[in-house]
């Protein structure tokens, strides 16, 4: 990994404040935030560091689109009726007769 860059840095339209280069290239999980060709193009040719430091599978998790908001709340709603369902469906202990 290249790590040249990670002491330049951006203002992040996203968080609102300066971040350091190394903070958007491994934010998701060690990954680069999705943004990154965005935020860096001027400053940087940003399109050959991607290319250059990421396998193509990365790449794929890196720019793949992001959940709408409806579906991250479907998804929280549903999370939340499996685990109401699991903790009704517990086998009841000696106590509960």
């Amino acid at each position: 990994m290249d790590r040249s860059h990670d002491e330049r840095e951006v203002y992040c339209r996203m968080l609102g404040h300066v971040l350091a280069f190394r903070y958007c290239r491994a934010m998701q999980e060690g990954l680069p935030c999705s943004r990154i060709l965005d935020c860096w193009f001027e400053l940087m040719d940003i399109r050959t560091f991607v290319a250059e430091n990421y396998t193509r599978q990365e790449l794929r998790r890196i720019f793949a689109p992001s959940p709408s908001r409806l579906d991250t709340i479907c998804e929280v709603v549903n999370r939340l009726r499996r685990q109401e369902q699991e903790s009704t469906d517990e086998p009841a202990g000696p106590e509960d007769g």
